[in-house]
């Protein structure tokens, strides 16, 4: 059973409230026998020290790791607070040219199912990130340095993708730099057949929630082109799709596993709308649809884009990994 941060930390507060009330009443009981006691040899008094140290360290051990887990959850609820700071309000003072970092310190991917790496669902002899990746960079020492999803990733770093709750995905990236971050990952971009199958599920469905399409389950019917919502007085707003402050709109990209109802039957959230999705066809296909439209290049877990190369990004274009199953 996998637990939150969250939950870890009122586990161990709880444990650590009985194991000091449990400490201070045997510290009491000890000092009452060395009182009455007190011409016990020295060397029981040294055992019982011993064992009040003992006890006292493994007291001191707990309270840091508790204090670990509660800096790293303000940390968290903090950046969460920042990152989701109004959209209206960001997009507002928007710069395309600042890079801007949501993500920091919410990046945590959960064991992966059977086989497969963390963040990933199994399904048959294949794996397949859960959510939309988000991306980072791998430094030199194997540490990560977070990548502001806004922009197209510079050339000559190396990224990693990561699949994780609750974090703004990898818009404005091409084919070229999705196989490559789910490369570094020890995965791959998954196959058109691949994709299709988890979109539908076990029961192959026309979307990943059913037979049927339900309005607002997933993120794909935004009213306003962002781009024209953006850029109101520009002769050609679909030339400016590159822009970093598009997906910084309200009402537009949403956070991965925030529509909690756009999800398969086998557990993976978000491949309908939200993001078109790379898959591995030299051809250069991306699926799914995205937060504006999930109908018009076919419905739901059917729907396919054609019409750009491998090397082709804007604001839309996102993806997620697959991997082999390790068993």
């Amino acid at each position: 059973m996998t637990y939150s941060l969250k939950s870890k930390l009122y586990i161990e507060t709880l444990f650590i409230h009985v194991l000091l009330q449990s400490f201070l009443y045997n510290l009491y009981m000890y000092n009452l026998f060395i009182i009455i006691f007190i011409i016990l040899p020295t060397g029981v008094l040294a055992s019982v020290s011993d064992i009040t140290t003992d006890i006292s360290r493994s007291v001191e051990k707990i309270i840091s790791r508790h204090s670990y887990l509660t800096k790293t959850l303000n940390s968290t609820n903090e950046n969460r607070t920042c990152s989701l700071d109004t959209k209206k309000e960001r997009s507002s003072k928007c710069n395309s040219k600042t890079h801007q970092f949501p993500n920091r310190g919410i990046l945590i991917e959960v064991p992966g199912d059977k086989g497969c790496p963390n963040g990933m669902v199994r399904i048959n002899n294949y794996c397949i990130d859960k959510y939309e990746a988000a991306l980072v960079e791998v430094n030199q020492d194997g540490s990560w340095t977070d990548i502001s999803p806004y922009h197209h990733p510079k050339k000559n770093i190396k990224i990693r993708a990561v699949s994780a709750k609750g974090a703004v995905p990898q818009g404005y990236i091409n084919q070229i730099k999705a196989k490559q971050a789910c490369h570094n990952s020890g995965k791959r971009l998954c196959t058109n057949k691949e994709w299709l199958r988890a979109c539908q599920g076990s029961k192959k469905n026309m979307y990943p929630y059913g037979k049927k399409r339900v309005n607002k389950k997933c993120n794909g019917s935004r009213k306003i082109h962002p781009a024209v919502e953006l850029f109101p007085k520009a002769k050609n707003p679909y030339s400016k799709i590159q822009n970093a402050c598009i997906n910084q709109l309200n009402d537009g990209l949403a956070l991965t596993g925030e529509y909690s109802e756009c999800v398969s039957d086998d557990g993976v959230f978000d491949m309908m709308g939200n993001l078109h999705e790379w898959t591995s066809d030299s051809s250069g296909i991306f699926r799914g649809g995205y937060y504006v439209d999930t109908k018009r290049n076919g419905p739901g877990c059917y729907y396919r884009t054609t019409a750009h190369d491998t090397s082709h990004w804007d604001y839309s274009t996102g993806f997620r990994c697959c991997a082999n199953a390790a068993d």
